[in-house]
Formats: structure tokens, C-alpha cells, sequence
């Protein structure tokens, strides 16, 4: 990838998949994750956009692992699993090198997954790495539960109303005049017939399940396990997950024996928090890897420890400072 990317130093290892590796020696002070999982959402996601939250976690995890998967529309409605599997394939790799090469029992992967697009990538690229994993290692691939320290749900999971499956198809249309009202006119009826078959067909024939299936699975814990904790960003200004969605899944979350933690970011729009108030955003995600075990410390960002959801640690301000002037 040219140095020029917004996307670098990521390379493309895969389709649509890209990595960062860390060079030179590891700073035996670093307490964050070693690999960082993002799997992005689908309207919006531009490789500028994107790129602002590659850079944000390489410098508050700065010798961390990024694996980048992008979000496709067809898979998560008409693609077959075996296909999508395959496309996630060096992904999966990375994840299993990962978790067989780690030398520590600490939890040491962060997910950061963005709207249903995100999670549906996240949920079946987890079932294929501990798939990966039992193969390897004959002992059905728990090690993966070992590994998982934090999952971020970044404006997910949503709902599968037809109204808010239709905006956020539209989110996806390029921004011209043409786009918008051609395709909004095809989008209606085609969303409406998608909607249709996915709910009649899911869990057929290996094809994409429906946006309940991703409801649901986020909540199994065969995928992410249960030990790693959980962080929900979300925004009352979402028009496309709302609150109460997000709070609800929260609360079952905690009930059904998950770690949670939330952060509202006011003003925010669907993938897009970041715009609206990056301290608090960035704040959210050092937190939810902070608190990642008793005996890991802070997250090794910036040398300091949380105190307070409002407070900013003075060792914090120079890194909010430059992810600011990316922004």
C-alpha cells in the first residue's frame, strides 16, 4: 500500500483484508493488546475514514498488531459462508498465529467492530478462527476465550426494521444527486425483497442470517467468549442504531454474565462518534483495555491510570492532541 494511504503502513494481505506489524524490538513496559481486531461498517466507511481510527489505535497502542477487515453488503445478506470464509481466510491466520505464538496467559486481543457490517465480519471470522484453532490444537479452540481481553461494539448491533435497513443501505450511496435519488428509488423494493428472503432463508443453505442472528450471536459466548469485556459506544443521534437498542442489549448482556461497560457520545452520528467528541471516545477505548484483568495495570498508553470518565490524565493530553489534528 503507498505510504500515502491513509490506510498506512497497512498492507493488503487479502481481499479487502490489510495488516500492520509492528517493527523492531517490543518495549518490555507495553501493558495494551498485542493485535488489534477492526472490522469496519459499511456505509461511510471510506479509507479516510477508516484511517482515522487505524491511527487513533496505533498511538494509544502503539506496538499492537491491527488486522483491518472491511465490511461487505452481500455478505450479509446474500453471500454464502463458505465464500465469505474464504475471502476471511488470511485474517484467520493471523489470528490463530497469533494466539498459538503468544508466550503469555494475559488476554492480549481487542475487537473493534463497527455497526452489523462489522459484526457480522467479526462473528464469523471469530467461529472460523477457533475452528482454525481446534484443528491446530485438538482442544476445541478455547484458547481463543484465553486470548480476548476486549470487545468494542462501535453503534452495533441494530435492528432489522425495514425503515433504518433502508437508511442505512442509502448511507452507502455516493453523494451526488443522481445517486441519491435513482438509487433510493431502487434501494426501497430491493431492501424490502433482501429483507424478505434473508428472514425466510437464514441459517439456510450457509447464507448470511438475518440482522437478529447478529442480535444473537453477539451475545453467544462461543464467539467472543465471556470473559472479555465489553465496551458499547453509541449516541442518541444515531439514526440508524438507536439508543434503546444498544441499551438493551447492554442489559442482557450483563445478565446473561458479561462484562459491560458504555459510553454515549452526545451529538454522534451512525460510525461516526469520533467527530463528535474524540477525547471521550478515545477515553472509552483506553478504559474498556484498562480494565482488562486485575493483575494487566492501565493499558500502557500513556504511563498513566484512569481516574474518573470525565477526567483527562495530563499523560493522556499529547496523544488526544495528535489524534486531534487527524480528525
Amino acid at each position: 500500500m503507498p505510504r500515502s494511504s491513509p490506510l498506512a503502513p497497512l498492507r493488503r494481505i487479502g481481499d479487502d483484508v490489510y495488516l500492520h506489524e509492528p517493527s523492531g524490538p517490543a518495549d518490555p513496559s507495553y501493558r495494551g493488546p498485542s493485535l488489534i481486531i477492526m472490522s469496519t461498517w459499511l456505509g461511510g466507511a471510506s479509507v479516510k475514514n477508516i484511517g482515522r481510527y487505524v491511527a487513533g489505535h496505533r498511538t494509544l497502542f502503539r506496538d499492537a498488531t491491527v488486522l483491518l477487515v472491511t465490511a461487505r453488503l452481500s455478505e450479509i445478506t446474500v453471500t454464502p459462508f463458505a465464500r465469505m470464509h474464504a475471502r476471511l481466510q488470511p485474517a484467520r491466520d493471523v489470528i490463530v498465529r497469533h494466539v498459538l505464538d503468544g508466550t503469555s496467559a494475559s488476554p492480549s486481543i481487542l475487537w473493534h467492530i463497527f455497526s452489523n457490517g462489522g459484526l457480522n465480519t467479526a462473528i464469523q471470522l471469530a467461529r472460523i478462527a477457533r475452528e482454525g484453532l481446534a484443528a491446530a490444537t485438538r482442544n476445541g479452540g478455547g484458547d481463543l476465550d484465553a486470548a480476548t481481553g476486549g470487545v468494542i461494539m462501535d453503534c452495533c448491533p441494530g435492528d432489522g426494521s425495514l425503515g433504518r435497513t433502508f437508511r442505512a443501505a442509502a448511507y452507502s450511496l455516493p453523494d451526488t444527486w443522481a445517486a441519491q435519488t435513482v438509487g433510493r428509488l431502487l434501494l426501497f423494493p430491493t431492501i424490502a425483497v433482501l429483507l424478505g428472503m434473508q428472514n425466510a432463508a437464514a441459517g439456510l443453505a450457509g447464507r448470511g442470517g438475518s440482522l437478529a442472528d447478529l442480535y444473537r450471536g453477539a451475545h453467544d459466548p462461543g464467539v467472543f467468549g465471556r470473559g472479555a469485556r465489553r465496551m458499547y459506544l453509541y449516541s442518541v443521534s444515531d439514526r440508524l442504531v438507536p439508543w434503546r437498542f444498544v441499551h438493551r442489549h447492554m442489559t442482557e448482556a450483563r445478565d446473561k454474565g458479561f462484562v459491560v461497560d458504555g459510553e454515549a457520545i452526545p451529538g454522534g452520528r451512525h460510525c461516526a462518534l469520533l467527530r463528535a467528541d474524540a477525547d471521550r471516545y478515545w477515553r472509552a477505548v483506553e478504559r474498556c483495555w484498562g480494565e482488562v484483568g486485575e493483575g494487566l495495570g492501565d493499558a500502557g498508553v500513556s504511563g498513566s491510570k484512569q481516574e474518573g470518565e470525565g477526567h483527562v490524565d495530563e499523560g493522556m493530553l499529547p496523544v488526544i492532541t495528535m489524534l486531534r489534528s487527524r480528525l
